[in-house]
Formats: structure tokens, C-alpha cells, sequence
């Protein structure tokens, strides 16, 4: 920019020196030639007024570019989404931005900035032990709060440079901008990581547990159930036959309940045959618990989705059975599970008794949402539920095939 101003001032000066030149061998080219003095002076008024005209067109065209550059530069402040601010050479604010003024509060001119900067902490001023920033030239870049009208600490980036004023004064121009979304993004990316790792931690602990208590604890019951089959036939008092019978339920029982215990955990069919296959599943154990009739619908490619959706999913799917179990009343539910292109749908119906929308903090039923609302965002997927009191309640998620954040829910 410098470089170009300077080159346009440099065509001026030529410009005008040529026309200069150009005027006196004129004039003194007149002066060679003999010729009446009314005539001569009458071409040097016309010459004079023609190089007058010349010159001051050039000065008004001059004039002209200056002002349309200073309405821009104008512009350019008021409107910038960066706050500006212009400090004199005492680190007094003697200008800011409508941006600077609306972050800060226009209450602060004409104060210094030194009383508004504070570190990065927004415990001291960076001049408490350290070198100002302002004082360093070859610092572009800085991050520290800076206090507001109402004492508040923003945090900002700061970018600086600096000028000669029209006093000959060097003035500092200050560019901010508020980290506060940034912040704040931050912050949900933290909280997004983390709670990716518990569930993760949890299905990975969940699939552990399974497999103890199918493999482990299971195998172990199940054998005790076939040696109490086996003693049956030698036992000859009835008392004993009786209650050996009797442990024999109970055992079956247990065994029973461990492999349903086993299946709540991680469902092996999730992990070797996929989610239809674990969902089919699920709802005929859980229509035969519940006493409640699921209508299961299917419709797109049979490929299998990436464990972290399809674990995603099946918990989603998971949650919103027990919640319309626990809270709907309802004799009837419907489970339409979608795979397109570049996405997969999840709806779950039911007919039950409905709630408010607005009341889901003020009962158990919010934590359930959450969470299922949860697992949808961290696959950039979307959560959307509607109920109507006496109407019931639906769920809707969709989740991208191909998501770009959260991890593997193996």
C-alpha cells in the first residue's frame, strides 16, 4: 500500500514538473518571436489560464482520490467486525470503532488503556511484571482480558501497529477481537471429548462385564444347573428330590437372568451381526417384559454401519423403549429405522399419555433425553422430539453415515 502511494505521488510530481516546463519554454518561446505586445500579452493570458486550469484540475483530482480514500478508511473503521482503537503516544484511547465501543462500552474514551488491560489470567496489568506489549514492535499478536464498562474481563486477541499522526505524533492502532465464542467452543469441544471417552469407557466396560457374565459367571451356573439335573434321578427321598427340584428352579432362574443381564450390557448380536439384527432382538425380549406391542420397520441397504453409529443408535433405541415403558402408558410403539444415502434415521413412536416439552427438567425423563440427545450430537447428528399430552410422544434422529467428530463407541 505504501509502496504504490508512494508511486502515485512520484507520477504527480513528474506530471506537474512537465507541465511546468512545458509552460516556460511556451512563454519563453513567445518572447523569440516578434510579434505586437497586445497579441503577446493576450497568448500568455490564455497559456496562464490554460496551465492555471491544468494545474488545478490536477490538484482537485488530487483532492479528490484523497477524499474517496479517507471515506473508505472511514468506512472501514466504523464497520470493520474487529474493534479498533487509536492510542496517542501516552497510551491514552482517542478513538475506537462502533465494534470497540459495543465490547467495551464508549465510556472509555478518552482514558488509557493501560487502566483496561490486564494479562491473560485478568489478575494484573501485564506491566506488573512484564514488558508492555505496546513497547515491543516486533509483537503483532497478544492475548490478555480487557475490563468493560461494568468491570467485566473479556477475553480478547490483539493485533497493533503503528503510525506517524498528522502532529507528527506516533499513534498505535489496536485491532481486537473478542474470544469469547471462541472460548466457548472450546469449552464444548473439551466436554464433547470427554464425554466421548466415558461412553466409550462404559461400552467397553459394559462388553467386558457381558462377557464375564456369559462366560464366566454363566458357564459356571449353567454347570451347577446340569449337576443338579444329573444328581435328580439317584435321589430317592422325596423331601430332598423336593428341594433339590427347587434349587434346580432357582439355579435355571438365575442362569436366566444373568444371560438377560448380559444381553442389557452389550448384546453380542450387535457386535457380530449388526444393529437390525441386535434391535429385532431387543424388542422381542422387551415386548415380552413389558407386555407392549413393537412394529418394527426396516427399509434401506443391509451394509453395516460404523460401530460408533450403530452402538449409538442401538442405546438411542435402548432408551427411548424404557423411557415410553416407564412414563407413556402406552399398549403400542413403532420403531422405523431408516438407512439412506448419506445418512440414517431412527423414529420411535408411541401412543401413551404425552408430557410438556417445557417440563423435562422437572422430572426423570429429561436425563434419558439428554443423553440420547447426547450420543446424536457427538456423531453430528440431529435430535428432535415432539409430545402432546394425551397424543403421545416421538422421537426423531438422524445421523450422518460419515461423521467427522466423536469416537468409536466400540
Amino acid at each position: 500500500m505504501k509502496v504504490m502511494k508512494k508511486r502515485q505521488l512520484i507520477d504527480q510530481v513528474i506530471r506537474s514538473t512537465i507541465i511546468s516546463l512545458g509552460f516556460v519554454i511556451f512563454v519563453f518561446s513567445i518572447q523569440m518571436f516578434q510579434m505586437a505586445d497586445t497579441v503577446k500579452y493576450s497568448i500568455l493570458f490564455i497559456a496562464s489560464f490554460i496551465f492555471s486550469s491544468i494545474l488545478f484540475y490536477i490538484i482537485f483530482r488530487q483532492q479528490d482520490e484523497l477524499k474517496t480514500e479517507r471515506e473508505q478508511l472511514i468506512t472501514m473503521f466504523r464497520h470493520v467486525s474487529d474493534g479498533i482503537l487509536i492510542l496517542d503516544e501516552n497510551k491514552k484511547i482517542i478513538e475506537m470503532n462502533q465494534t470497540a465501543k459495543e465490547l467495551l462500552g464508549e465510556e472509555l474514551l478518552p482514558h488509557l488503556f493501560c487502566n483496561i488491560c490486564r494479562d491473560t489470567h485478568g489478575h494484573f496489568q501485564i506491566c506488573d511484571y512484564d514488558q508492555c506489549f505496546l513497547h515491543d514492535e516486533k509483537v503483532t499478536y497478544y492475548e490478555l482480558n480487557l475490563l468493560n464498562k461494568t468491570q467485566d474481563k473479556i477475553p480478547v486477541s490483539v493485533s497493533t501497529s503503528t503510525f506517524i499522526g498528522p502532529e507528527k505524533k506516533p499513534l498505535t492502532i489496536i485491532s481486537i477481537r473478542s474470544l469469547d465464542e471462541y472460548r466457548k467452543n472450546e469449552r464444548h469441544l473439551i466436554q464433547n471429548m470427554i464425554t466421548t471417552s466415558i461412553l466409550k469407557g462404559q461400552e467397553e466396560e459394559r462388553k467386558r462385564l457381558s462377557r464375564e457374565l456369559h462366560d464366566g459367571i454363566g458357564q459356571s451356573i449353567f454347570s451347577v444347573l446340569l449337576g443338579l439335573e444329573y444328581l435328580n434321578p439317584f435321589l430317592e427321598n422325596e423331601e430332598t428330590k423336593l428341594h433339590v427340584d427347587n434349587l434346580r428352579k432357582t439355579t435355571k432362574q438365575i442362569l436366566e437372568e444373568i444371560r438377560h443381564l448380559s444381553v442389557e450390557l452389550r448384546p453380542s448380536a450387535l457386535d457380530d451381526l449388526g444393529l437390525v439384527a441386535a434391535i429385532k432382538s431387543y424388542i422381542k425380549t422387551f415386548g415380552e417384559t413389558f407386555g407392549i406391542q413393537i412394529n418394527f420397520d426396516f427399509s434401506g441397504d443391509k451394509e453395516r454401519l460404523s460401530s460408533n453409529i450403530e452402538t449409538a443408535l442401538y442405546r438411542i433405541c435402548q432408551e427411548a423403549l424404557t423411557n415410553a415403558a416407564k412414563y407413556a402408558d402406552t399398549e403400542r410403539i413403532d420403531l422405523m429405522l431408516t438407512k439412506r444415502e448419506e445418512e440414517v434415521i431412527l423414529k420411535v413412536t408411541d401412543y401413551g399419555k404425552g408430557f410438556m416439552i417445557n417440563g423435562l427438567d422437572a422430572n426423570n425423563q429429561g436425563v434419558g433425553l439428554y443423553s440420547m440427545e447426547e450420543r446424536s450430537s457427538m456423531l453430528n447428528g440431529t435430535f428432535h422430539i415432539t409430545s402432546e399430552l394425551g397424543k403421545g410422544t416421538e422421537i426423531e434422529v438422524k445421523i450422518p453415515r460419515i461423521s467427522s467428530k466423536g469416537g468409536d463407541l466400540k
